[in-house]
């Protein structure tokens, strides 16, 4: 392929060959940054379990962290029961929403153990059913 002395072909026009690598350059950024995305929505949302009693929440993200929040200023003490997978077997826990019903609620990471099953639990009241992680 001949090129003139500005390094285009024949008959080209520099626009046009400047619109067309710019396309190429976006069409290339754009497929990356779809493929990022996925990546990092993937990992991030695939191992949410959202555990929900009445309007009281609680979650285990990633196999392994646990979080609860007192959604009801009602004070019946709001708290996650979940199993985790050890070495040694499996151990029962409770987080307990510590602070009421004030919007922080609390968290707990018991990586790298795994969380096999969770619920939410509201004194007084009962428990949501259990839920495999």
């Amino acid at each position: 392929m001949r090129i003139d002395e500005m390094g285009h072909p024949p008959g080209a026009c520099p626009d046009e060959l400047g619109d067309v690598l710019m396309i190429k350059r976006m069409v290339t950024m754009a497929g990356i940054g779809m493929v990022l995305s996925m990546a990092f929505a993937t990992s991030a949302s695939a191992h949410t379990i959202g555990l929900y009693h009445g309007a009281d929440s609680g979650a285990v993200v990633r196999h392994n962290e646990v979080a609860v929040l007192d959604n009801e200023c009602d004070g019946n003490t709001v708290f996650v029961q979940y199993d985790v997978s050890t070495i040694g077997g499996t151990v029962r826990y409770s987080l307990y929403d510590s602070n009421g019903c004030n919007n922080s609620g609390s968290t707990r990471n018991h990586y790298p153990q795994q969380v096999t099953v969770a619920r939410i639990c509201e004194t007084n009241v009962g428990c949501s059913p259990w839920k495999y992680t």
